[in-house]
């Protein structure tokens, strides 16, 4: 049908001399615009995968074209589509219509929508070759038109002349009809719109319309896919993309690759390193997506080499050191120490450093520069003195069992003892295996991560026989007791006396048997407290000399100390603190972890004492202390801090202000502050309390209190000092700060 038929007859006939005057030779002076990187298309199909289809019945057509002279009408026609989320990238159009010159090249605009009808332009391609029919082009853009979700308008208009034909866009019956499709002639002369009109009634100049064009929009749906461990497992979500997909790996070829994959969820089983993760779509423009490195293992027991794999690719494992506790009879002595390591997995295994250490300060080295770059996981090594071999100091390492196999000489960093290491099992034999075992895991090159699964201690052992001591009783030797005999003289006449001088022998039983035990050892009696910053150990009973260690704390233990008090200065953290003698029985005594902190505490300035605020992120802010780095605000709902918290921050780099992160509730609130120095917390400043009220606030003025800088040394729980609601003329009372460790 002709868009034609109502157009008056002296305008019929200004159009038919503007053809004659063409085709009796007057040049094309048609107005281009410039177009960078034009290339003509000769494909005869579209580019893409359909994005977007409204194709449904027709009865009308509305002509969208450019005429070659540019003083005759240019008609443009527009309808609109919804881009999900996610976005598109557009590479080709199919429009369906009428007519239409063989040869005749094409404009293709999109736009914003602005209420209704196009706005901005955000993409365009002029001149493009049809590779599809005069009536059907098939519109191959240049440059791929990416759009990110929302509604856009399309439009078409083909570089033709008026006559014999031009081509004529056919509408459609589209049932989802976001809005009617619109049509303008900018620089008509023919009493047309010149701004876009909806093409759902009477233009006046053309007949009324269906609301819809018809067309096709061709193109990619850019590529979208997440990865996250789940337990041992990767688990690989693909949520956009064109077609079928590939999951690839540039080091595991156990679980991968997966060709073929739809969009969804694919689980790849491990416990395995993945190094780059790759989506590759297989239809489409084949984009592809490297979703990174993972590193996926039960993290119970197991240990992270470096800390904070797989970002971080440099440095000492996590925990540092793994420990494990090992309880043995008294007297116990170790003839032979075998160690497991379970599921060792890395992406260049020669950088992993491994170190045990006994109780009692034995450090043997058991792996150190081996196995080359053999990248992959779930490799189990056993270290035995008593068999042949050691891993290869290159490629080609297998499960099994090995000497330990250290090449060169290795550092590792502060925690562990100092080297130079024993590389022989043997150097733990004759000392009592209780105790807490350390193993230290260090990577020693950059650009690479692992783990370990678990590791085991398998020990041989002499454990002492228990022999009676016999009772040591004296051979009984009679005492003897003489007699002295009385003298009884006789009244004869003769002066002869007569003298009886017979002693008589009496043996006396001794009373008692005595029983000589010999003594046995003393029980070990050890404790620690912490002086201000310093800790101060003191051994009260015991076999010594003693030797005190811990895990973290001391770089290099106190060995070879007496009876009495010992003080190991700080301030620091000692962890696993350790106590143990090195004569009679070996006691060993794990005193736990302590914290020693200098007393020095920042003194808040705001909020001050009992002001109120209608603030809900109210500005904190405190006096520096020295050497602090770090500050922790912590705000709660209650003077004992012993229900629920509304909330606790950590600043870095030592900014002496805070403002919280989530809103404060109406209400009595408290809080508190205090700097981390030299590694470690110090204490909390005294409880402030302030205010949170829904109405216009009446401030109280009210002394700022005077802090104690060096508070006395005060209990993990502190006394609760009910505070009452305050009046102007009221000065609360505060208790003694907590040692908050």
């Amino acid at each position: 049908m002709s868009k034609f038929r109502y157009l008056p007859f002296r305008t019929l006939c200004f159009i038919l001399m503007v053809v004659a005057l063409v085709l009796t030779g007057i040049s094309d002076t048609r107005q281009t615009q410039a177009h960078t990187g034009h290339v003509s298309k000769t494909t005869v199909e579209q580019v893409g995968n359909v994005l977007w289809s409204q194709v449904g019945s027709t009865n009308a057509n509305i002509r969208s074209a450019r005429s070659n002279s540019a003083s005759l009408p240019d008609t443009q026609a527009a309808d609109d589509f919804q881009v999900p989320a996610g976005g598109w990238t557009i590479t080709s159009v199919e429009a369906f219509g009428t007519g239409g010159l063989t040869g005749a090249l094409f404009d293709v605009y999109f736009y914003t929508n602005g209420s209704g009808v196009p706005g901005a332009i955000v993409c365009f391609d002029l001149d493009v070759t049809n590779s599809g029919t005069p009536a059907t082009p098939i519109l191959n853009l240049d440059t791929p038109c990416t759009l990110s979700q929302g509604r856009y308008w399309l439009m078409i208009r083909q570089w033709s002349p008026i006559s014999p034909t031009g081509w004529f866009w056919t509408n459609t019956t589209f049932s989802t009809v976001l809005s009617a499709a619109v049509w303008q002639a900018p620089n008509n002369t023919l009493g047309c719109p010149t701004s876009w009109t909806p093409l759902n009634g009477s233009l006046g100049c053309v007949s009324p319309q269906n609301p819809d064009r018809r067309f096709r929009l061709y193109g990619n749906i850019p590529l979208a896919a997440t990865a996250s461990c789940s337990g041992d497992n990767l688990v690989v979500n693909i949520t956009r993309g064109d077609g079928l997909f590939n999951i690839t790996d540039s080091t595991d070829t156990p679980h991968l690759p997966l060709n073929g994959v739809n969009i969804g969820s694919h689980t790849i089983n491990g416990p395995d390193l993945w190094s780059t993760v790759t989506v590759t779509e297989t239809t489409g423009n084949g984009e592809s997506i490297n979703l990174g490195n993972f590193s996926c293992v039960n993290l119970n027991g197991s240990i992270i080499i470096p800390n904070g794999a797989p970002g971080t690719t440099f440095g000492i494992a996590s925990p540092y050191p793994a420990t494990k506790a090992i309880s043995f009879s008294p007297g116990t002595t170790i003839t032979d120490v075998n160690v497991t390591i379970s599921g060792l997995g890395h992406t260049y295994p020669d950088d992993v450093d491994i170190l045990l250490v006994s109780p009692q300060g034995t450090a043997v080295q058991i792996l150190g520069d081996r196995c080359g770059d053999w990248g992959g996981y779930a490799y189990n090594f056993t270290f035995d003195d008593q068999v042949g071999s050691q891993l290869p100091d290159g490629n080609g390492c297998v499960s099994g069992t090995y000497k330990p196999s250290v090449s060169g000489s290795s550092s590792f960093p502060s925690r562990a003892p100092a080297g130079p290491y024993s590389t022989l099992l043997s150097a733990f034999n004759g000392e009592n295996p209780s105790g807490t075992w350390r193993l230290y895991v260090n990577d020693d090159a950059s650009s690479d991560y692992g783990d370990i699964g678990s590791w085991d201690l398998f020990f041989s052992v002499n454990t002492p026989t228990l022999t009676h001591t016999p009772t040591n009783t004296p051979t009984n030797t009679p005492t003897n007791t003489p007699v002295t005999p009385t003298d009884t003289p006789t009244n004869t006449p003769t002066n002869t006396p007569t003298a009886t001088n017979t002693p008589t022998n009496t043996p006396v039983t001794p009373t008692g048997t005595p029983t000589n035990t010999p003594p046995g050892p003393a029980t070990l009696v050890v404790s620690a407290v912490c002086v201000t910053q310093n800790l101060t150990v003191t051994i009260s009973a015991g076999d010594g000399p003693f030797n005190i260690t811990a895990s973290a704390g001391i770089n290099t233990p106190v060995n070879g100390v007496s009876l009495g008090t010992t003080v190991i200065n700080g301030p620091e953290r000692w962890d696993n603190l350790t106590v143990t003698e090195t004569s009679g029985d070996l006691q060993a005594i794990n005193l736990g972890t302590f914290k020693c902190r200098s007393t020095e505490v920042p003194v808040p300035l705001t909020p001050a004492h009992q002001s109120h605020t209608t603030n809900a992120f109210p500005l904190f802010s405190w006096t520096a202390i020295s050497n602090a780095n770090n500050y922790r605000v912590f705000v709660f709902d209650d003077a004992n801090a012993t229900t629920r918290t509304v909330d606790i921050r950590e600043n870095s780099g030592g900014p002496t202000s805070m403002t919280l992160s989530v809103p404060l509730p109406d209400g009595r609130l408290f809080w508190r502050v205090r700097g981390r120095q030299n590694r470690v917390w110090g204490w909390w400043s005294i409880r402030f309390t302030l205010f949170k009220d829904p109405v216009m606030p009446v401030i109280v003025s009210t002394p700022v209190p005077t802090i104690d800088l060096n508070p006395p040394v005060p209990s993990e729980s502190p006394t609760v000092v009910p505070i009452p609601t305050l009046g102007p003329a009221d000065v609360p009372t505060f208790p003694a700060p907590p040692n908050s460790r």
